[in-house]
């Protein structure tokens, strides 16, 4: 009986497996051909996910503390980056 309650895991996990590698397949193909266009995909889903957090952060109530100390990690975040390339 607890065979059968598990069965529906292992079609879950060969397709959790199989879309991860397929995924990473597409993207390093996309990197290799069209590197720049890639990025910009990328980060333009970034910017857009920030912009959905801060419209929705200040949809509420936000102190002042959190928004302080978001942006210092995004100065360090910003820093970091920079360095490293």
């Amino acid at each position: 009986m607890v065979i059968y309650k598990y069965k529906i895991l292992i079609p879950f996990g060969i397709g959790i497996v199989s879309s991860l590698y397929f995924i990473t397949r597409f993207i390093s193909l996309c990197l290799n051909r069209y590197r720049k266009k890639t990025y910009s995909v990328i980060l333009g889903l970034v910017i857009s996910s920030v912009i959905v957090l801060v419209v929705k952060t200040f949809s509420d109530s936000v102190l002042i503390f959190d928004l302080i100390i978001g942006l210092i990690f995004m100065l360090v975040g910003i820093v970091i980056s920079s360095f490293l390339g």
